[in-house]
């Protein structure tokens, strides 16, 4: 009987340097700076504008707008210089006015004043519903102009000198410049730090593909995106084995020309060789990344040197692995990894269980697993090993490890729980098995309840105090360890494809491909 373990997907929008943080520090924090008059601020704001429309109040917003003051008499600002003339200057501090006047409408103002930043500003105004003359005059008031003075400053701070600049939770984005790129790169922020994401997020994945990948130019000296290859090798067998990085990728790297190669071809399994991959997907980035900006921050955590370019390296921050190149397939077969005494457990095993009872899947095999580690036992060495002093050990003895005790997530009860339903499984019918956990999770804080639901029989008791279902449980802590499970239910399919967690897998899809 195995075992598994899942993973979480995602999360490549390089650090690049710390940043503010929202005062509540319970929402994600996107920082705008830009010039008014820039052509690729405008681009960005027509993009990110929208999608935090349509995120609401689970995103918070910091701007500020790059420009210059001139020094005056006593330390006082005498005026203001923007790249694109006094216009833009006049028009960075109008659109300050309208955000802390008009906090609800000045983002419309903002995107109907970018469809002509060279028209008159007043018909925008009207259109979002600012009072012109207000906003006239804060914009020409000593407020508006300390305001566009703060925001100077805080655009220096943050070493902004190019429009647009954009950093989400402190990590500098220089990703696509569309609705769908932003919205997908708030939501990968927001999964990020636990924040429940809105409905907009699923909703991002259904609009359509935008026409170039990721944003480019910009007014000042922001060095360009690099232009390097990106081989991502898969398998398509497995519709839930697809790659999760390729939006992070296109976000992180807008440049990159992205491929994908089928494991199973020539230029797949020449990759796979090369890089000695043991599970994929894979992805493979040329030797060009090096020149990125960012890339002496994303080595070592992120990519790892293989052969003659690098790897994006599997784990909690990245992906995980969710095809097992080194395990034999066993068709249509399907196995649960439960830590039996968890209230997921209980609910996946209904659910399943319910599944299952569809004709459709009724050509497959099935198997329960359980989820417990082993313990170390701590076995002296022989006497005449014992020398004076601190010993030198051979690296002979790594491989002298004594099993100790099995250990679960729910303590001794889970792993008592798990002995019996090991032997339950092995022994009675699936029909009759399902009916005991379908009694014992009716209470699973209950320690008599296992009692109460079952009435072992003689081979049900040898299984559990004899041996036999410690072996099961021993060789299930091996496959836990081996493929890193951690979570309270998961699947494994085919022996080949995952481990999934229950909660992210469709697993109607997955048996059906």
């Amino acid at each position: 009987m195995k075992k598994i373990k899942t993973l979480t997907a995602v999360c490549l929008l390089a650090a690049v340097s710390a940043a503010a943080q929202p005062a509540d520090n319970k929402k994600a924090l996107v920082e705008l700076y830009v010039m008014s008059q820039c052509p690729y601020g405008v681009q960005a704001e027509n993009g990110l504008f929208p999608a935090l429309k349509a995120l609401g109040d689970s995103v918070d917003l910091s701007l500020a707008y790059i420009a210059e003051e001139t020094p005056g008499a006593d330390g006082k600002p005498a005026g203001f210089q923007s790249m694109h003339g006094p216009g833009e200057a006049e028009e960075n501090i109008r659109q300050l006015c309208a955000r802390k006047l008009y906090p609800g409408k000045w983002l419309d103002y903002v995107l109907a004043y970018n469809t002509d930043i060279k028209a008159d500003w007043k018909p925008a105004a009207v259109k979002a519903g600012l009072d012109s003359q207000k906003l006239e005059a804060c914009s020409s008031s000593e407020e508006g102009k300390k305001m566009f003075s703060e925001s100077i400053k805080a655009a220096k701070a943050r070493k902004a000198n190019s429009s647009p600049t954009i950093y989400i939770e402190g990590k500098e984005y220089r990703g696509g410049r569309g609705v769908k790129s932003f919205t997908l790169a708030l939501c990968n922020a927001m999964k990020t730090r636990g924040q429940e994401e809105p409905e907009a997020c699923r909703k991002a994945l259904l609009l359509p593909d935008e026409p170039v990948a990721g944003g480019s130019g910009d007014c000042g000296n922001a060095p360009p995106p690099v232009k390097f290859n990106i081989q991502v090798v898969k398998e398509s067998g497995c519709g839930e084995c697809a790659p999760t990085l390729l939006d992070a990728l296109k976000l992180k790297h807008p440049a990159a020309v992205v491929k994908q190669v089928e494991a199973s071809s020539p230029e797949g399994k020449a990759l796979l060789a090369l890089h000695g991959a043991r599970a994929l997907p894979l992805y493979v980035l040329d030797k060009e990344v090096e020149k990125e900006n960012s890339f002496s921050e994303l080595l070592n955590s992120y990519y790892g040197k293989s052969a003659d370019g690098y790897v994006i390296k599997p784990g909690p921050d990245t992906y995980m692995p969710t095809v097992r190149l080194d395990r034999v397939v066993k068709p249509r077969q399907l196995d649960l990894y439960v830590d039996v005494l968890s209230p997921l457990t209980a609910k996946a095993e209904s659910e399943l269980f319910s599944l299952l009872s569809d004709p459709m899947f009724k050509d497959l095999t099935f198997s329960m697993h359980f989820i417990v580690q082993e313990g170390v036992k701590a076995d002296p060495l022989p006497g005449s090993q014992k020398a004076g002093g601190v010993r030198a050990a051979s690296l002979k003895e790594m491989a002298d490890v004594s099993p100790g005790p099995l250990i679960s997530g729910s303590g001794e009860a889970g792993v008592q729980e798990s002995l019996l339903q090991a032997c339950l499984f092995q022994h009675v019918s699936f029909g009759n098995y399902i009916a005991y956990l379908a009694c014992r999770n009716v209470s699973l804080s209950d320690s008599n309840r296992s009692a109460a639901c079952l009435k072992p029989d003689k081979v049900i008791e040898k299984c559990v105090k004899e041996g036999e279902g410690e072996s099961f449980l021993r060789q299930d802590a091996k496959t836990v360890r081996e493929l890193e499970i951690n979570t309270s239910a998961a699947v494994l399919w085919e022996n080949r494809y995952g481990p999934f967690s229950w909660q992210g897998v469709d697993l109607r899809r997955l048996l059906r491909d």
